[in-house]
């Protein structure tokens, strides 16, 4: 029993222990950099700036075994400062500083009891490397805490890390030569889609804006500017593409939806007006494929709505094949139609005219006879 109740004691004790070793996150705020935005060419001037508070769960302000890492990408050009400041009293001078990639506050410069506020100032001053291995992503600014051991902590509160797109100037050389090819590629869509009498409009406005950013990426000593316009240009090159694509499939529903309308329209005035039967082999044929073709463009415009513009296009383009290769027979129904109206008319050509002249003749007797019973009276 008391092996048991000095094991348990001894369990509590190191539990406390490490929760108390754990005991401590930092936040970060929104911090102060220049160049505030856009992508930064070689031996760009960088200047970062952003202040710490922690917060403690156990007994002091930090743990003292742990340490605070700061890191930055851009190498030896770099110059720390940090101010740590207790109950906001701020020192004249950094109490820590360092020059190259990283600088370190250990622990036991930060613990103290956790009735105090601690918050640190930081200052990056530095340079874009002149020889960075490529375009892309690089860490300007990165916080973490570490353990007794080195290992970083993870989680919420732990770490924290700011980035920026640094640029090779032989990058952006080779991704306006590609956007150009791009561009042009563009052009001649555009060319040949206009031609089929597709509304290009937005397309072409889309056009302009990737031309005007790359003629802009060309001429700029500013490679991290340069990017920017390749950035804007490969953007807009893509939004005219997809817009190409999108008008590409209108045209063709909407060519789709006209004749379908237009067969329709006959199907019913030859059912409805002349009182055609359902069942008659011609209108079983035509009503036939005209449900095909509605179905082909209820499909096209599924695709359309759900983004798939070729996949679209393709289906109104069936579609409307379809729909045409039956608009002829019932173009002919409906001059048939129209024929044998004029047929019957002029069949009982002299049954009508009789049927006139008969009503006029009644209309004139009529007009006669009362006009003599008036003469009669007045006599």
């Amino acid at each position: 029993m008391k092996s048991v109740i000095k094991y348990t004691i001894i369990s509590m004790i190191l539990l406390i222990s490490v929760i108390q070793v754990a005991g401590a996150t930092f936040s970060v705020a929104t911090p102060d950099v220049s160049p505030s935005s856009g992508s930064l060419s070689p031996d760009t001037p960088i200047y970062f700036e952003t202040t710490l508070t922690f917060t403690s769960t156990g007994d002091s302000t930090f743990p003292g075994s742990d340490d605070i890492r700061f890191y930055t990408d851009i190498g030896k050009s770099a110059h720390w400062k940090a101010y740590v400041i207790l109950n906001g009293i701020e020192p004249n001078d950094p109490t820590n500083t360092a020059t190259g990639s990283t600088l370190t506050i250990d622990g036991w410069e930060l613990e103290y009891p956790n009735d105090n506020t601690l918050t640190i100032d930081v200052i990056l001053e530095g340079e874009v490397p002149s020889n960075i291995p490529g375009t892309g992503e690089y860490t300007i600014f990165k916080i973490t805490e570490r353990d007794s051991t080195g290992i970083e902590r993870t989680g919420s509160g732990y770490v924290y890390e700011y980035t920026r797109n640094f640029v090779d100037p032989d990058d952006i050389i080779n991704s306006i030569n590609v956007a150009k090819v791009d561009l042009e590629n563009l052009r001649t869509d555009i060319d040949a889609k206009s031609a089929l009498g597709v509304d290009v409009s937005q397309a072409e406005a889309k056009y302009n804006e990737a031309d005007a950013a790359l003629r802009s990426a060309e001429v700029t000593t500013d490679y991290g500017q340069g990017a920017d316009y390749v950035s804007t240009a490969t953007t807009a090159i893509a939004e005219g593409d997809t817009l190409l694509k999108q008008a590409y499939a209108t045209k063709y529903i909407n060519d789709a939806t006209n004749v379908i309308n237009h067969i329709q329209a006959v199907y019913n005035h030859l059912t409805i007006n002349m009182s055609m039967s359902p069942s008659d082999a011609t209108l079983l044929n035509l009503n036939s494929q005209l449900t095909n073709a509605k179905t082909l463009l209820s499909s096209a415009i599924d695709k359309y709505n759900s983004g798939s513009y070729l996949d679209a296009q393709s289906k109104a383009d069936e579609a409307l094949t379809t729909a045409q290769q039956i608009n002829s027979t019932a173009n002919q129904l409906y001059t048939s139609s129209k024929e044998s109206i004029f047929s019957a008319l002029f069949n009982n050509i002299f049954l009508i005219i009789g049927v006139i002249v008969a009503v006029i003749l009644i209309f004139v007797g009529y007009t006669f006879f009362r006009n003599r019973s008036g003469w009669d009276e007045l006599g």
